[in-house]
């Protein structure tokens, strides 16, 4: 069998679920759900649709979450109250979008089950303002300018200070609520007609931050055990009843959770493949997805200059499959490797150099949603992006999409007439940056099928674009816009006022 066709052969996890292939649509930040969460809707069935069609082995929904207190950045797709036949239609369509209509071509229905933890904004994330986050301890979150050793501007601290509240220590009885939490998001799933869930513990979200150092200080067993809740959260789902027995289970794991600047790029790669080996051992997961870097070369640790993150994911992706080989684990999880696999090459020569199972692609997928059908045709060749990237519009747009996009455009011209030296910079938040805004409208022309990508130029006019999005259908969204629209004239008052 050669490299070309180790891409499409079949592959079958632990629990017995196969893929057709080895290609993965991995999870996005998607922004597209009501204002304040909600179940999903026309946006989430038109892009699912595209993917489900593609060919993909494994399609991966965006973090829903599994606590409606504590969302993202608003707009995220949540669990219904109850798992009664009417609360789970809409979802039972999203898993019917993403099975496509071909049973030929299948491929299994992810949900990414998720919980923001500190993580979660004020009101927007679900909770009033007065009413902190909750957290394994009660460490504020520390948003960082996105280019390290700078220091954020006054107006983005001042932002930071009102988008999030110090998180509170949660109590055993909210650990098991979380817990119960995730289980509910499981059957969900199972009931809905999805293939499985992915717990998400990378990014900081709540997971993760059970799993960190830095932000778990407790004295008690989940102090001691940083994996312990991570593992109830697993233990739990498996139980028997709880799911069918084929129903796959995986979790997300990131290289930039482990970099902790005061130590080496080896402390901290060993810190992620102790969790990750122990994670393994436990005999209860089908796929670990291993992200956080880019596997931009077919030489993992060619001699280049790295950042601390790109030099953990490189060590750890390398070296997990190798102990997954050593210690003999009896159900072997697969691995999921995601980042920058741009060409035909980097996907041959991550399975060939024996350092991943399946390849994960996000941004990737948007513009190609159909990846896996084209190259199945033709190997050796990438094929363009669907849209013409900065081209205008050739399709009539609807009147909400043309004010946006006039609005946008504004927006755009103002921010260039303030000097740089005034412009506040973003803190380096998960979700919030303006490529993943632009990556989000990207998403709302695969949802509605457009020809072409008619999207800003600048970061500012992106942002803009993103905050203004409203879920389609009834007056909850244009209540949404309405609040957004003053969240942003409230923002532009204070940043004139500086």
């Amino acid at each position: 069998m050669t490299e070309g066709q180790d891409i499409f052969s079949p592959v079958e996890l632990p629990c017995g679920r196969k893929l057709q292939n080895r290609m993965v649509k991995v999870a996005l930040y998607e922004h597209s759900a009501a204002l304040l969460g909600g179940p999903p809707n026309d946006v989430h069935f038109g892009m699912y649709s595209r993917w489900g069609a593609g060919g993909w082995g494994m399609v991966i929904t965006g973090n829903m979450q599994v606590s409606n207190q504590h969302l993202g950045l608003g707009r995220d797709v949540t669990l219904p109250k109850t798992l009664d036949e009417v609360s789970l239609r809409p979802y039972r369509k999203l898993a019917s979008c993403m099975h496509g209509d071909d049973p030929q071509s299948r491929p299994l229905a992810i949900v990414q089950l998720c919980h923001t933890g500190r993580q979660s904004g004020n009101i927007i994330g679900g909770r009033p303002a007065n009413v902190p986050p909750l957290a394994p301890s009660a460490v504020p979150l520390e948003l960082k300018p996105r280019n390290a050793g700078s220091k954020a501007p006054l107006m983005s601290v001042i932002t930071s200070k009102l988008m999030f509240t110090p998180p509170r220590a949660m109590t055993i009885q909210e650990i098991d609520n979380a817990v119960d939490e995730f289980v509910k998001g499981a059957q969900m799933a199972a009931r809905a007609g999805f293939d499985g869930v992915q717990i998400h513990a990378a990014h900081g979200y709540l997971v993760a931050q059970f799993m960190s150092q830095r932000s778990n200080i407790r004295t008690d067993e989940y102090g001691k055990d940083r994996l312990l809740f991570l593992r109830r959260i697993v233990t739990a789902i498996r139980a028997p009843g709880v799911v069918p027995k084929d129903f796959a289970l995986g979790i997300k794991m990131n290289a930039a959770d482990y970099v902790d600047t005061s130590s080496g790029p080896v402390a901290n790669e060993d810190r992620a493949l102790e969790h990750f080996r122990t994670i393994a051992t436990w005999g209860l997961l089908d796929f670990i997805e291993v992200s956080g870097g880019d596997y931009d070369s077919p030489d993992f640790m060619a001699e280049t200059k790295v950042s601390r993150r790109q030099a953990v994911f490189e060590g750890f992706s390398s070296r997990a499959m190798q102990y997954l080989t050593i210690d003999k684990i009896q159900r072997r999880p697969l691995i999921l490797l995601t980042g920058g696999l741009r060409t035909p090459e980097l996907l041959k020569s991550a399975l060939a150099k024996n350092h991943t199972d399946l390849l994960g692609l996000g941004r990737t997928a948007v513009v190609r949603p159909d990846l896996p059908k084209r190259l199945a045709e033709n190997p050796d060749v990438w094929p363009e992006p669907i849209f013409p990237l900065f081209d205008a519009p050739a399709h009539k747009l609807p009147l909400r999409f043309f004010l946006e996009d006039k609005l946008a455009l504004l927006a755009s011209v103002l921010w260039d007439l303030i000097p740089p030296s005034y412009r506040p910079a973003a803190p380096g938040l998960v979700g919030a940056g303006a490529e993943t805004a632009r990556h989000d409208i990207m998403l709302q022309a695969l949802a509605r099928n457009a020809e072409k990508l008619c999207y800003p130029g600048s970061d500012f006019a992106a942002m803009v674009r993103f905050w203004l999005y409203t879920a389609p259908g009834g007056s909850k969204s244009r209540v949404g816009l309405w609040i957004t629209v003053l969240a942003l004239i409230l923002c532009a008052i204070a940043l004139f006022k500086m």
